[in-house]
C-alpha cells in the first residue's frame, strides 16, 4: 500500500527538482525526466504531495490537464513530432514507483508504433522505471532545461 509521505522525503519536492523543471503552473510543474524513454520525456508533477490523481481538488486536476496540454504542444513543436503519450500509473498496481502523483509526457516520431509499448508488455519480466534506463548526464539535463525554459 502506498503511504503518506513527509514533503522534506518526496524525491519531487520543489527544491529537489528546481534544475530539472522548465515550466510551471499555479499546481504543476514541468520537469525533464533524468531518465527518458525518447527524447522530451517530460513529468508533469503536482505541486501538492498527493499520491494519486484521485485526491487532487478539481482546480488542481483541470489547471494540471491544461497544463499539461500546454506543454505537450509546446514539446511537439520543439522536438518536431505530432504525437504522444499521456500516462499515469496510479497506483501500485498500475506500476507507481513515487508516491507522489505525476503525469508523463512521451512524445514518439510520426507512423510509428509507440517506443513504450513493447516495455509495458514486458513489464512483468522488465521494469519500465527510470532505474533501468540510461540517464541523462547533469551536463545534458542543463543544456534541455535551459532551452526548453525559452519556450515558456
Amino acid at each position: 500500500m502506498l503511504e503518506i509521505i513527509d514533503p522534506k522525503d518526496s524525491p519531487f519536492s520543489m527544491e529537489k527538482l528546481e534544475a530539472e523543471t522548465y515550466a510551471a503552473s499555479p499546481h504543476g510543474i514541468a520537469v525533464c525526466s533524468i531518465a527518458p524513454i525518447t527524447p522530451g520525456h517530460t513529468l508533469i508533477i503536482s505541486k501538492r504531495i498527493v499520491t494519486s490523481m484521485t485526491e487532487l481538488a478539481d482546480d488542481e486536476l483541470c489547471d494540471i490537464a491544461i497544463f499539461s496540454r500546454h506543454v505537450t504542444t509546446v514539446l511537439m513543436n520543439v522536438f518536431g513530432v505530432n504525437k504522444f503519450g499521456w500516462t499515469i500509473q496510479d497506483g501500485e498496481a498500475a506500476g507507481q514507483t513515487v508516491h507522489h502523483f505525476h503525469l508523463h509526457i512521451i512524445l514518439d516520431k510520426p507512423f510509428s508504433t509507440p517506443v513504450w509499448y513493447p516495455k509495458q508488455d514486458k513489464s512483468d519480466e522488465e521494469v519500465v522505471d527510470s532505474k533501468s534506463r540510461s540517464r541523462l548526464s547533469p551536463q545534458d539535463m542543463s543544456t534541455i532545461v535551459t532551452n526548453l525554459r525559452n519556450y515558456f
